[in-house]
């Protein structure tokens, strides 16, 4: 993952600094899991193939704080990731 998500989690998402490592995990868990680039949008029935993954070894708040790292990595930080691209 590139480190502008981490600093969006901690200055826009607001996330505390112990749970940052573990969004940028479930993030980058289901990129690979799902054998995409961080720089596609997921949609809806890629997010819930990789959560019924997840439900199947993982506890209930592990799912859903997987979700909300993948939720907040969709909107915001694609528009940061282009722009930056953009910009190179």
């Amino acid at each position: 993952m590139p480190s502008a998500f981490k600093d969006y989690l901690t200055q826009k998402a607001l996330i505390k600094d112990k749970y940052v490592p573990f969004y940028l995990k479930w993030v980058s868990d289901c990129y690979s899991f799902l054998n995409e680039p961080a720089s596609k949008v997921l949609n809806s029935e890629q997010m819930s193939r990789f959560h019924k993954y997840l439900a199947k070894t993982h506890e209930d708040w592990q799912v859903k704080q997987a979700s909300q790292g993948l939720l907040g990595f969709r909107p915001h930080f694609l528009f940061y990731f282009i722009n930056d691209k953009l910009a190179e």
